[in-house]
């Protein structure tokens, strides 16, 4: 990662004005380490392209890795401005909201999420999106809903483990140690490398 900084700062140094050697900066700063460094060449790059929404998303990710998470929501909320279409920018404000303990307004974007996705017949993004609903559920005891999406999820999406997996978890979770091995091994054959 400290060759791909010093790399990166030659290429800034040699173009200095260039907003995509800012933009590599920023990643190989993130890469050694360095969120600090990264959020200044991403703040450079948002005065250049200010209507940028990989530059929002970026500086999302790097405002909640240092912990600010008002401007980490901020940030996220601005490339949803600009990107409205990307369901996944739903879902990675739901999550920040997740990790806030808030799950109420998580569910409501992973809602919104799951439906844009529907629409858009983007299974990827909808499978990510039940899942963490089903996630959200759980924590607002609302645990028949969360069994009902994750069936839902193992029945029309058997290509996709994680359906499996929060299933597995919410039997588990009950003491029914049969059904969650069943669902576990179910989601297992669809991931022989396992989950990431």
């Amino acid at each position: 990662p400290d060759d791909a900084t010093a790399h990166s700062h030659s290429a800034l140094q040699a173009t200095p004005d260039h907003p995509p050697a800012r933009g590599k900066r920023a990643k190989a700063c993130r890469a050694a380490g360095q969120p600090e460094a990264a959020l200044a060449e991403q703040l450079r790059r948002q005065q250049e392209a200010p209507d940028d929404p990989s530059v929002a998303i970026a500086l999302a990710e790097i405002y909640r890795i240092l912990g600010r998470f008002d401007d980490a929501e901020a940030s996220y909320r601005q490339a949803i401005q600009l990107q409205p279409e990307n369901m996944a920018l739903l879902v990675a404000l739901g999550d920040l909201y997740m990790g806030r303990a808030a799950p109420d307004l998580a569910a409501s974007l992973y809602q919104q999420a799951a439906e844009g996705a529907r629409s858009a017949q983007d299974t990827q993004v909808l499978v990510q999106a039940q899942v963490q609903l089903g996630k959200a559920y759980v924590r607002l005891g609302r645990t028949d809903e969360a069994f009902a999406l994750a069936q839902d999820l193992a029945a029309n999406q058997p290509g996709y483990y994680q359906g499996y997996l929060l299933l597995g978890q919410l039997y588990e979770s009950q003491n029914d140690l049969p059904a969650a091995q069943s669902a576990f091994e179910s989601g297992l054959a669809q991931a022989p490398e396992g989950p990431a």
